[in-house]
């Protein structure tokens, strides 16, 4: 699978890797763009959170399992947040989406075009039967735009985190190949 910008509209998705993985080191050290992301597990704290960042888009034999891309604001010239697939499973054919944007950027949907990029580029290019994102049951501006594209929620996962105490519960939103739409915002 060959690894490029993807570009859009109003977002540049760049590939991350060990040479623009330090574009989004100061990004990755804000604890309040950390707090105020989406990202994909609540029980992920900043230390593994980059760790994992790090490993998942520099380390060799992780990148075939992982795509990630840089989300670069267009408008604004700067990194806004990741996007990309991971735990790809090239056999089955199947990867879960990867959407850390904080929820000024989703509130202006901005969300809209990594989705639609991301999920356009793993289908139609590169063959995904199927696409699954995790969300917090109260992102709903992401929930629209998922549903827009064809995605079906297909669970809760109760008590998925405990963070500081408190449980929390995660949605499953899954995508079918065949039901993909590309809508316009």
């Amino acid at each position: 699978m060959s690894f490029y910008t993807i570009r859009g509209e109003v977002i540049n998705l760049n590939p991350l890797d060990n040479q623009s993985f330090s574009d989004i080191a100061g990004l990755l050290a804000d604890k309040e763009f950390i707090a105020a992301s989406m990202i994909h597990d609540p029980a992920l704290n900043l230390g593994f959170t980059y760790r994992n960042l790090k490993r998942s888009c520099c380390e060799e034999g992780f990148q075939e399992e992982n795509r990630l891309y840089i989300i670069d604001s267009l408008e604004e010239k700067k990194p806004i947040g990741i996007a990309g697939l991971h735990s790809i499973d090239w056999h089955q054919r199947r990867a879960e989406l990867i959407l850390i944007m904080d929820k000024s950027s989703r509130k202006r949907k901005l969300s809209y075009e990594p989705v639609k990029l991301l999920s356009y580029t793993a289908v139609k290019e590169w063959g995904m039967r199927k696409l699954w994102i995790k969300l917090y049951p109260d992102d709903t501006q992401t929930m629209t735009v998922l549903k827009g594209f064809g995605f079906e929620a297909e669970g809760e996962m109760k008590e998925y985190a405990i963070v500081g105490g408190e449980a929390y519960s995660i949605l499953l939103f899954g995508l079918l190949a065949r039901d993909l739409r590309i809508v316009e915002a």
